[in-house]
């Protein structure tokens, strides 16, 4: 049925299970729409290449209704908090047609400031009927930069309140005129943030099309179903755990000398669990500290992947979840605390959950992954031309091994940005990537193996250039599970200097070169138990040596 009324009667008959589907497939089609014309716009390469961002709509009341497939999973925890918080100063009616608002204040967002998040309101017949909202990271910020040696926030960058970025008429001058005065690429950050404008009047008139061809109401009760489904299917999934207590802990030497530790304990009780970080180190003085947002979002992917994998994400994923977390702690950071590579910290709370639930599931758990995925930030100014450049190198570690197969090789988890292709650094920056492989012997033995890690050179060929780097293990590798022995820990080198400690960025002269070896994953079951012919197809594959990981096989 065909309409344009917004008070459209037309609604959902409870049992229409293949017109919700079609609908729901409709949105979902929308906001892969908005992310592919965010690829194609974007001048950065962590919008265009990493894919570093996320598209969604959003209720009226700023729930999460659907997600661009190509997100990464923690935006699919933080939208819901960033989008309430911007509603609180932006009433969603006192949003005109063309309005776009936003914001990168780390804890009202997403936990660092290099992620901005774009809402608008979606308009039909002058009713406000949804929201379009869009979240990247921009390649700079201002700042120190993406390092992680900041003692506080304002070391970090520009921070956005809740503003009005744009208007019909294209970004509000004031707002470009400030960001061209603090960042150091102002033409790569515009122009990203130009393509978000796109993908978000990509949704805007997509959906308002939608709405005028189903009808509002219909529109409305879809999505109220999808929520109430979605929430009902997590909670039975949640009530088939036995109830009671679950509890885990890791130690990292950290940054600078400043290690940490995070303890969990998962309480089962009926259709809910709460995840208790009590007892987790206060936050510190080093830019790795998780804020609350990010902290829970990565419970809820986690969540998500070992209860409920296939179901959609929206709103109802979250409800039967509850996060606590001490104030004032790494996994729950308190102004001004730094925060600008808080996946240092964030990207072990999804294997944390997991280790704690899997003496509920031991046929899901998974050694530990090579994560946090190391990155190498290099940066300077090119002596040929005069620019700026800025190049993040992402580098994958080794997933843990399973219960049923080995963990696959340089696959980053718990994120999914992808790797920046090597042709689009050189031809970019007056560097040279000369080497790119999987490191033998890296993977953990066991009755199945760990992913192997990933090793890249980089050399520096024009000017001084900055390296700046963020990883973790490199005091030990990611731990196998059930007998499983270690992955390689993290091993990076900067000229001839074996760096032992993740120091502050650092200078790398034309001609040096820094080598980084991402961690491998850790193994699954004893390496006595593992069948001779995986053994004998590793070896001639060169994942492991003929008499390595330290006899483990023989």
């Amino acid at each position: 049925m065909t309409t344009s009324s917004f008070d459209d009667s037309v609604t959902p008959e409870p049992t229409d299970f293949v017109g919700i589907e079609i609908t729901r497939g409709r949105l979902q089609s929308i906001v892969d729409e908005a992310g592919g014309a965010l690829i194609r716009s974007a001048f950065s390469h962590i919008v265009r290449e990493a894919k570093d961002f996320a598209c969604a709509i959003m209720s009226r009341d700023g729930a999460t209704v659907v997600q661009s497939a190509q997100s990464v999973p923690v935006f699919l925890g933080t939208m819901t908090h960033t989008v309430g918080n911007l509603l609180t100063r932006f009433p969603v009616d006192s949003l005109k047609p063309g309005e776009v608002v936003g914001t990168n204040d780390p804890w009202l967002c997403t936990g660092h400031l290099f992620d901005l998040t774009l809402l608008a309101p979606i308009h039909v017949n002058g009713h406000a009927v949804a929201l379009a909202a869009v979240v990247a990271h921009l390649t700079d910020i201002g700042g120190r930069g993406f390092a992680v040696d900041s003692k506080s926030v304002f070391e970090e960058g520009l921070c956005l309140p809740p503003l009005r970025i744009a208007n019909a008429d294209g970004i509000d001058p004031t707002i470009r005129a400030i960001l061209e005065a603090n960042v150091r690429m102002p033409e790569q950050v515009l122009g990203d943030l130009g393509a978000m404008l796109n993908a978000v009047s990509v949704i805007g008139t997509r959906l308002s099309a939608l709405c005028v061809e189903t009808g509002v109401t219909r529109f409305h009760a879809v999505c109220a179903e999808l929520e109430a489904r979605t929430e009902r299917y997590m909670r039975q999934a949640i009530a088939q755990l036995p109830d009671g207590a679950y509890a885990t802990a890791l130690k990292s030497d950290g940054v600078l000398g400043k290690g940490f530790e995070l303890r969990l304990e998962a309480r089962v009780k009926d259709d809910e669990i709460v995840m208790d970080f009590a007892g987790s180190t206060p936050q510190i003085e080093a830019a790795i500290n998780s804020c609350y947002s990010y902290t829970r979002a990565y419970v809820v992917y986690a969540l998500k992947c070992l209860l409920a994998p296939r179901l959609p994400f929206n709103e109802g994923v979250l409800r039967p979840i509850r996060l606590e977390a001490p104030k004032g702690s790494v996994v729950n950071s308190t102004f001004p605390a730094a925060g600008a590579a808080r996946n240092l910290v964030g990207h072990y709370i999804p294997m944390l959950v997991i280790n704690a639930m899997k003496e509920l599931m031991p046929e899901r758990a998974i050694a530990e992954c090579g994560s946090p995925r190391p990155i190498i930030n290099v940066s300077g100014t090119d002596p040929r031309n005069g620019r700026m450049y800025f190049a993040p190198i992402l580098v994958m570690g080794g997933f843990g091994a399973r219960a049923t197969k080995d963990g696959p090789s340089a696959l980053v988890f718990p994120t999914n940005t992808e790797a920046v292709p090597v042709e689009m650094i050189e031809s970019t920056c007056p560097l040279l990537v000369e080497t790119k492989e999987l490191v033998p012997d890296s993977g953990g033995a066991g009755r199945f193996r760990g992913g192997l890690g990933q090793r890249i050179s980089i050399r520096c060929l024009h000017g001084e250039a900055t390296v700046s780097l963020i990883a973790q293990h490199l005091d030990r590798g990611p731990q196998g599970v059930y007998g499983g022995m270690p992955g390689a820990p993290t091993r990076i080198i900067i000229g001839d200097r074996l760096i032992k400690h993740l120091p502050g960025p650092l200078p790398l002269p034309a001609g040096q070169s820094v080598t980084l070896d991402s961690p491998g994953g850790g193994g699954y079951g004893p390496p006595s138990k593992r069948d001779p012919t995986a053994v004998e197809h590793d070896r001639r594959q060169g994942y492991v040596n003929t008499a390595a990981p330290a006899g483990a096989y023989s």
